[in-house]
């Protein structure tokens, strides 16, 4: 079973190997353990998603992804930067909300949202200033295995500003953003590339 600091690794590794489309759909890499449980990205299946074309493919910062952002100018003349990750993991384990907590590779989130869309189960909700979505699927069968029988999505939506004087109008622009969070965790899917 993958441990949770090697799921978190593998998709803030691999997240922006990510193909640069801006409106419509955007593909990151999909974790998939091998025999001995360690968390690789798959080669050839990736998660793709739906993505506003307000946000844009982030910069790569020190080795680590930033994300898909969308900046806008705030009345005092600074930036809030709202970024938005996503990606996925194949694991043995059916995920499921407890007692309205979900667990996702970003994080632990009380759940205020919740539905179904097809085969895939999603949540919704806040940790901290942070907004996390999740969704829980069956994998393709080409995928499955004793070790692979679910797919875990997982989102985070979150801005630049924790701390600063432009905290609250940040947080306005980032809830403004919800609706792109939520259409992400609700298009998400398995797609293989040749």
């Amino acid at each position: 079973m993958l441990r949770f600091s090697q799921c978190a690794a593998l998709v803030a590794a691999a997240f922006f190997t990510a193909s640069t489309a801006h409106a419509g759909t955007v593909q990151v890499p999909l974790g998939v353990p091998d025999a001995s449980g360690q968390a690789h990205a798959s080669p050839t299946e990736r998660v793709a998603f739906t993505l506003s074309s307000e946000f844009q493919r982030g910069e790569t910062v020190n080795g680590n992804p930033s994300g898909y952002e969308r900046s806008v100018p705030l009345d005092d003349g600074t930036v809030c930067t709202v970024t938005l990750l996503g990606g996925g993991r194949v694991q043995r384990k059916r995920p499921v909300a407890d007692e309205g907590l979900f667990g996702s590779i970003h994080g632990i989130f009380r759940v205020t949202q919740q539905g179904r869309v097809g085969a895939l189960r999603w949540y919704l909700g806040p940790s901290g200033d942070q907004r996390l979505a999740a969704g829980v699927a069956r994998p393709p069968v080409r995928l499955r295995s004793a070790t692979r029988r679910y797919v875990l999505y997982s989102f985070k939506l979150s801005n630049n500003a924790g701390g600063t004087p432009q905290e609250a109008a940040c947080l306005k622009e980032q809830q403004r953003s919800n609706g792109a969070l939520k259409a992400a965790v609700r298009s998400a899917r398995i797609v293989q590339t040749s």
